[in-house]
């Protein structure tokens, strides 16, 4: 169902004052208009107002999408406030509750399709990160999408106050993080726990499921256990996961642990 209520005056100055609202349409119809081969599906309803001039037009409104998926992702609601101006689409407080996952994001979409994002409030016990113990925290991730939907390209920076692996508490949580080509890659990836500071780096290949990482401990009393409790958390998670990982390579000194191996 569509309304439209307004004006165009085509008269002296030019101009349009339209608001068009939408109930219950498909999102797979209005996506292969408006971005033709976005696997977004589901029920909208959309308001939209269209202001400017003819030849200057800006849109603007709000729109929500109930009971879809977008890339076989199954979305519950999606709901946010947008502007389409010079054909970049500017995304506002947009909120995306998912069975997996909880989202408030914000940023940009231009016309070559790349995505320049802010994510907020990110429910890292929402996710489907497919480790054997519960995760749990709210993290933030600030970072461009670019690529095709099919193989996309994220690069950014994490961040989170405070995060809990397998019922070990973590602070001051913050690494770069970039995924292309099915690789994983997590560098300058730091947290503290307890007076310990904590680095780790890592290299993931989903590909051939291979790893290769570095983990170094700073600053960490010599009585202190907590030095060995993330780390073998960690590997006793990788042990765990199918197919395991099976470590070829390892070193530890001077508080220093590289790993080498692989998933299989």
């Amino acid at each position: 169902k569509h309304e439209m209520t307004g004006s165009v005056t085509l008269e002296d100055n030019p101009a349009i004052d339209l608001k068009i609202k939408t109930q219950k349409a498909r999102a797979e119809n209005l996506i292969q208009v408006l971005m033709p081969g976005v696997p977004l599906t589901g029920n909208v309803d959309n308001e939209i107002v269209v202001a400017g001039t003819l030849d200057d037009i800006v849109l603007g409104g709000e729109i929500t999408l109930t009971e879809g998926s977008y890339n076989k992702l199954l979305l519950s609601k999606v709901k946010s406030k947008y502007r389409i101006k010079d054909k970049i689409i500017f995304v506002e407080n947009c909120e995306i509750n998912a069975p997996n996952l909880q989202v408030n994001l914000q940023g940009n979409l231009d016309a070559a399709k790349n995505l320049n994002i802010v994510a907020n409030n990110i429910d890292l016990a929402r996710l489907n990160l497919n480790l054997p113990y519960p995760v749990s925290g709210i993290a933030k991730f600030n970072g461009a999408v670019t690529g095709t939907v099919g193989n996309p390209h994220f690069i950014g920076k994490i961040e989170a106050p405070e995060l809990v692996f397998n019922e070990q508490k973590i602070n001051n949580v913050n690494g770069d993080f970039e995924f292309v080509n099915q690789i994983i890659k997590v560098k300058n990836f730091g947290f503290a726990q307890g007076s310990g500071q904590y680095d780790f780096t890592a290299n993931i290949n989903l590909n051939n499921n291979k790893i290769k990482a570095w983990f170094q401990a700073l600053r960490v009393p010599f009585f202190i256990t907590s030095l060995f409790q993330p780390l073998v958390a960690y590997i006793l998670a990788l042990q765990s996961t199918t197919p395991p990982l099976k470590v070829d390579f390892l070193l530890l000194l001077a508080g220093i642990m590289c790993m080498h191996g692989a998933t299989n």
